[in-house]
């Protein structure tokens, strides 16, 4: 595993001296910036990479800027001689522009797997230290290693958690009352940065869930399946247990649904909509994150 980490990590670098890129600005000025040179900005799954690792194909998941839709199947072009480099499948973070027809991965940019965000270059890890150097060294440079996932993998929730207010705040208000169940853009919990929403649901559950001392030895397992409609302004209603495993669990785990916080609503067009969302909830999230 080790060896892999390093290969990757030099695979990047020698990317880099390919690129002719600045030095970081500040992640918050660069941020602004790349949203704002994009021509689509999406989280989307990669599900193949071309043999040359010069164009991958992925599926689109969320849409924060552009004309792609959700679920769309789009091929782009890979940045092979410079980072970001798109270089294992699964969900990512994209900042692309579009040139003559072709869908292409900025330049220098801040997308980055949402697995391990660390690899762009702005959570670079420092190098790794020459061979003879005492132990205490290689530990810190273990730690620095560790360190720099950390930041990553939080300053990439704050990103999202930016991406998606800011789509927010450009939709309208629509007077379509239509109850959808595949809106394009899902509801998302506000505070919780998952790009799917039934693990922001279970984070809420980790954090505010407290299962009552009477039913603590009763050994719960399973799951249990809720249904819920997400209305226009975020608001949650008909809030209801479609399986459950024990009335009393049941009860408390319908309160804590009940007092949960208003979402971000669905959107379709530019505009909120009603979602109706089905809500599986596992006994393991009850017992908080101890047993987690």
């Amino acid at each position: 595993m080790k060896i892999i980490s390093l290969t990757i990590l030099i695979l990047l670098w020698t990317n880099a001296e390919a690129c002719d890129c600045p030095p970081p600005k500040r992640l918050e000025v660069a941020q602004q910036e790349e949203f704002d040179l994009s021509d689509n900005v999406i989280i989307g799954e990669v599900l193949d990479i071309s043999g040359d690792q010069k164009t991958f194909t992925l599926r689109v998941e969320e849409i924060f800027k552009g004309n792609l839709k959700q679920g769309q199947i789009v091929e782009f072009e890979n940045n092979y001689y410079c980072y970001p480099f798109i270089d294992e499948l699964g969900d990512w973070l994209i900042y692309s522009k579009k040139y003559k027809g072709d869908y292409r991965v900025n330049d220098c940019g801040l997308s980055r797997s949402l697995k391990h965000p660390e690899r762009n270059e702005y959570f670079w890890p420092p190098p790794p230290p020459p061979s003879g150097l005492d132990q205490k060294k290689v530990d810190l440079h273990k730690r620095l290693s560790i360190e720099n996932r950390e930041k990553a993998l939080i300053e990439t929730k704050k990103e999202l958690y930016k991406l998606r207010k800011i789509k927010q705040d450009s939709c309208v208000q629509s007077s379509d009352t239509t109850l959808y169940l595949m809106p394009e853009i899902t509801p998302s919990m506000r505070n919780y940065a998952d790009s799917v929403y039934t693990f922001s649901v279970r984070e809420y559950f980790l954090d505010n869930y407290k299962m009552p001392e009477v039913l603590l030895d009763n050994g719960y397992s399973g799951w249990m399946v809720f249904e819920l409609i997400v209305e226009k302004d975020g608001s949650l209603g008909n809030i209801k247990l479609n399986k459950g495993i024990d009335p009393p669990l049941d009860s408390t785990v319908l309160e804590t649904l009940k007092s949960m916080p208003n979402w971000y609503p669905g959107i379709n067009n530019g505009k909120f909509i009603r979602t109706k969302l089905g809500i599986p909830i596992s006994v393991r999230w009850l017992y908080g994150r101890v047993n987690d």
